[in-house]
């Protein structure tokens, strides 16, 4: 071990070579004594370069904001208290223990001495009373260097301990995450700047000795509209650690400004323990996961939106199929039972008027009839059924319908009108109208059933806002009105369930055995050739509300007495007479069955037939037979020439040319398209012997022809 080196300051000469002699003996290394406090610091700094006298060194050291690095300092300096010169030992040591830590031994006469109770201001190593023996000074400097030692030891180890807290604090201060301490008190002893910033306080030492509690009452008494503010500091359990997820008020943006948000954290907390495991507090962090919280959220909204997309895809695509099927089913259909339809009418028209077959066929007939209707149904379910719109009023259309309503449903239901006078204005078809009022209370009292029960029906008017977004028919509807017109009927049946909800308006779909399955397809339909929507509001067991919203009219209505409901007619078979017509007919029709049905129906007529299965090889007919053909009777919907391109192509050849165009759709559907080129007369598909004629001499004659 490296012997120690003190420096012995003594103005007595020969007292500081005895206590020299001594200390070598003890295995010391002494410098020469000085005798002087300004000797001993000019000693001190003997080996920086930069000194060059010691008038220099005691002008350095005069001040006691001098910078000592470089000095050679000693192990321990044994110092008088007394000294010659100006400064006695007490300031020497306080100037020399301002700038370096040396341990410093006072050496005086008396042990009384007032002086000494100044030399306590300096921290003094010891005190030896002269003269010293060699076992005092022996065993005083030992002590003094063994004190040192642990002083310095302490020193070092505090100021690892600030450096490591220091340390700390940078790195708690710099995360995000919040981070705290406890006492059993649930008091803080320790917060970072996110946590002291979540409790909007000055800083970290504000909340030192402080509950979550005093915050929380602190921000109701400033705050009292804001939301409540959770605390964070319930103390764990004495084992594990705990893992939770909270929702806590946040007061404050980074600004300072209230926003009354709601943050959610993930908090881990943890006991503290003490040497011996017992609990002495709580530590716990909490990472802010609002963010994530939200992208959660939104995540789950656009995973709920695309779902949704995808069932608004999925039946869009199913309508969209449905309208194929359903407009190719009724093209097909009515061109069948036009060949079914006019071959009865011809073999009726054949049989003597007392035969027992002519009571069948009129029957089959009638049937035949019937199943054009489900043609026509299916087209009006496309919205390919457009009538003439004008003003009406909803409330008294559907007054004029209440009696054959009140023939519809039994005895055991009641209907129950709640209509005002006057209604909201709409323009719509005033049957079709009625015809959506008879589907939908048909649709109620059949989910009622046997039961008694009532059916209300009421009209009334409701903004877009108060439309549901919810099961809204079609799917496509989009809201473009200010007010719309409402008409409302709720019932106390069975109710719907959600599954059969999305299909209620499929063609032929039904739960009801007595259902016929066209109904509410005719209503939607309707409804949407009208620019509206349906909304329907149901639960199993609590009835339904079918609400039918059409666009309000800002127009006049006509001055028109109140008509009672048209009743629905049978259908009528007359004997048709032979040879009405004369002259030749340019039949054009694709369809093989129905262009020989045709034909007969033409002969039947009187007529002369000339035959063309397309517009193209119609054309060429009429250039080969213009002088004999007194009129066109045409299909639309052919291949390679269209009934429209044949009808401007034979203009072309022949202006006056009467035409009559025929077709399974609906005739204002098919008569809506702009051409240029117009036929005379539209005949639709299936039609019979009578109609045929009747449409070949409005062509013919006019349209002021009445037989």
């Amino acid at each position: 071990m490296e012997n120690k080196t003190i420096l012995i300051v003594e103005d007595d000469g020969i007292l500081a070579v005895q206590l020299r002699n001594m200390l070598i003996e003890l295995g010391y290394n002494v410098p020469e004594p000085v005798a002087t406090g300004e000797e001993a610091i000019a000693v001190m700094t003997a080996g920086r370069s930069d000194l060059v006298s010691p008038e220099l060194v005691l002008s350095e050291l005069a001040s006691p904001d001098l910078a000592l690095s470089g000095l050679i300092l000693p192990d321990l300096i044994l110092m008088d208290i007394k000294l010659a010169g100006e400064m006695d030992g007490i300031t020497a040591a306080a100037r020399i223990r301002s700038v370096a830590d040396v341990p410093i031994v006072f050496l005086t006469g008396f042990s009384h001495d007032p002086l000494l109770q100044r030399a306590k201001t300096t921290a003094p190593y010891g005190y030896l009373v002269k003269p010293a023996s060699q076992q005092n000074l022996a065993a005083t400097i030992e002590m003094a260097l063994y004190k040192h030692t642990l002083d310095r030891q302490l020193k070092e180890s505090e100021d690892r301990y600030k450096s490591l807290y220091q340390l700390i604090r940078l790195l708690c201060d710099n995360v995000p995450d919040m981070i705290w301490a406890k006492d059993m008190e649930n008091r803080f002893i320790f917060v970072n700047q996110a946590h002291a910033r979540l409790l909007n306080a000055r800083d970290t030492d504000e909340p030192i000795g402080k509950t979550d509690m005093y915050f929380a009452a602190r921000e109701r008494a400033d705050h009292p509209d804001q939301p409540d503010w959770h605390t964070l500091g319930e103390i764990c359990a004495d084992s594990d650690v705990v893992v939770m997820s909270t929702e806590i008020a946040q007061r404050f943006d980074e600004s300072g400004n209230v926003k009354g948000q709601f943050l959610f954290l993930d908090v881990h907390k943890a006991p503290f323990r003490d040497k011996q495991g017992l609990m002495i507090g709580t530590v716990g962090c909490g990472r802010d996961v609002t963010r994530e919280k939200q992208l959660e959220a939104e995540h789950r909204q656009m995973e709920a939106e695309k779902m949704e997309f995808e069932v608004r895809n999925r039946q869009l695509q199913k309508v969209e199929s449905l309208g194929l099927m359903a407009g190719a089913i009724a093209h097909h259909f009515n061109n069948q039972l036009h060949v079914v339809m006019g071959n009865l009418e011809v073999t009726m028209d054949d049989a003597p008027r007392d035969s027992v077959i002519l009571e069948t066929l009129t029957e089959a007939l009638k049937a035949a009839h019937k199943a054009a209707e489900v043609s026509g149904l299916m087209l009006t379910y496309l919205g390919q059924t457009p009538r003439k719109h004008e003003p009406i009023d909803l409330s008294k259309t559907c007054r004029q319908s209440l009696s054959l309503l009140q023939t519809v449903i039994l005895n055991k239901v009641t209907l129950v009108p709640e209509i005002p006078s006057p209604g909201p204005t709409i323009c719509a078809d005033a049957g079709q109208i009625q015809q959506i009022l008879t589907n939908v209370v048909t649709n109620a009292w059949e989910a009622v059933g046997e039961n008694h029960g009532n059916i209300r029906l009421t009209v009334k008017t409701v903004s877009p806002t108060d439309i549901p977004t919810l099961k809204r028919f079609p799917i496509d509807w989009r809201l473009k009105e200010s007010i719309y017109a409402c008409l409302e009927v709720a019932d106390s049946g069975c109710g719907i369930t959600n599954t059969d909800i999305e299909k209620l308006f499929d063609p032929f779909f039904t739960t009801k055995f007595t259902g016929r399955g066209l109904g509410l397809s005719v209503v939607i339909g309707i409804v949407q050739a009208h620019s509206g929507g349906v909304t329907v509001e149901s639960e199993p067991g609590r009835g339904s509300i079918f609400r039918v919203f059409l666009p309000i009219s800002a127009e006049e209505l006509p001055c028109q007495p109140d008509l009672p409901a048209m009743p629905v007619q049978a259908v009528k078979t007359e004997k048709i007479s032979r040879n009405e017509g004369g002259g030749a007919v340019l039949l054009i029709e694709d369809e093989e069955p129905v262009r020989n049905m045709a034909r007969i129906m033409l002969t039947r007529l009187g007529y002369t037939v000339i035959e063309a299965k397309d517009g193209a090889e119609g054309l060429e007919r009429f250039k080969q037979h213009q002088d004999e053909i007194r009129c066109v009777l045409s299909d639309l919907t052919m291949p390679r020439m269209n009934g429209w391109e044949t009808i401007a192509a034979l203009r072309k050849l022949s202006p006056d040319i009467p035409v009559i165009l025929s077709s399974g759709y609906d005739e204002a559907l098919v008569m809506a398209d702009e051409h240029t080129e117009r036929p005379n007369s539209f005949l639709g598909k299936p039609y019979q012997l009578k109609s045929l004629g009747t449409a070949i001499r409005r062509a013919v004659y006019g349209s002021d022809w009445h037989g």
